[in-house]
């Protein structure tokens, strides 16, 4: 996981990946492939901007995600290169996958669709599982 410290005033970060834990990176990339595309949600922020952030590789991975019904888009309306994610926003909707336009109600999405997901997980032994992934996402929040 890699951050930067929030701007002031801003909301706490919670990073819900599927492996990378303790900002350890995979030592190959198949092994970061597999937890990337093995996450109950999938979510691109794809703020483009040519100069700083064109964000290629992240179109190659949106187009193998976005048929899995786990992709959540969010395309910044007011990013420097909007024109250059109408390709991705009619993707998404050509396979239902939702597309969000601010950061908030993309991960707002992606949440949602985590817990709908998880809110009947029940382990091998009968266990719930949901309470105890809510606190291993409270466990990860960045301050």
């Amino acid at each position: 996981m890699t951050s930067s410290p929030p701007e002031a005033g801003a909301q706490p970060l919670t990073d819900l990946t599927a492996g990378s834990r303790g900002g350890v990176r995979a030592e190959r990339y198949e092994n970061q492939v597999d937890w990337e595309t093995d996450a109950d949600a999938i979510l691109f922020w794809i703020p483009r901007d040519m100069r700083t952030m064109p964000g290629m590789t992240r179109n190659v991975e949106f187009g193998l995600d976005v048929g899995t019904g786990r992709a959540v888009l969010g395309l910044p309306a007011d990013c420097p290169g909007p024109e250059r994610n109408r390709y991705l926003a009619y993707v998404a909707r050509r396979h239902g996958a939702p597309v969000c336009k601010t950061l908030d109600d993309t991960v707002t999405r992606a949440l949602a669709q985590v817990t709908a997901d998880m809110a009947f997980c029940r382990d091998s032994g009968g266990r719930n599982v949901l309470a105890e992934a809510e606190q291993e996402f409270t466990d990860h929040v960045i301050q």
